[in-house]
């Protein structure tokens, strides 16, 4: 009932052909084969994995090139829109500002020609009252030279003219004399 071990049968039939202090040392026959199998697969699997998860960082880095590329175009349009618009405001701004200053001059131009119309009308009603006075004053006039000549052209006018003999004639003028006085 003695039983050999696996090492014994395996030191028998594989001699140890090592010379020196390990030649009489008896072969290891290892029982390991099951787990260097086992790692063998596992590294078959981990280098499947391996090969994966490269295959998967590489798409992830064409996804995220593509990605980074469309939002860099998009910052990019986005900022020449914001740059446009800015511009725009400052134009926008400006004809503002523009319209602020031609608006208070039209202004003053307005209430420039408001206060002249209103003097154009208080000298017109001036006017228009000397007129008045004057048309008056001719129609008058006119009047007593109607009424002056009426009397001259007269028959019994006439007849007293030619009675008298004095005649109406301006010799000079002195305006000397009416000063002194």
């Amino acid at each position: 009932p003695w039983e050999k071990t696996e090492e014994q049968v395996g030191a028998e039939a594989k001699p140890n052909e090592l010379q020196g202090a390990a030649a009489g040392a008896k072969s290891y026959n290892a029982r390991s084969g099951g787990i260097v199998g086992l790692l063998a697969q596992m590294q078959d699997q981990f280098t499947a994995d391996l090969s994966e998860a490269q295959k998967q960082d590489f798409m992830a880095l064409v996804a995220f090139e593509n990605l980074r590329a469309a939002k860099l175009g998009e910052i990019a349009v986005a900022t020449e829109a914001k740059e446009r618009a800015e511009a725009d405001l400052a134009d926008l701004l400006d004809k503002v500002a523009k319209a602020k200053e031609d608006m208070e001059a039209t202004a003053a131009a307005m209430a420039a020609d408001q206060e002249f119309l209103a003097n154009m009308r208080t000298d017109c009603k001036s006017e228009d009252e000397q007129y008045k006075a004057r048309t008056e004053i001719r129609s008058k006039e006119i009047v007593a030279l109607g009424e002056t000549l009426k009397i001259l052209t007269e028959d019994s006018a006439r007849d007293l003219y030619a009675k008298s003999t004095l005649v109406f004639l301006q010799r000079g003028s002195s305006s000397a004399s009416v000063a002194a006085q």
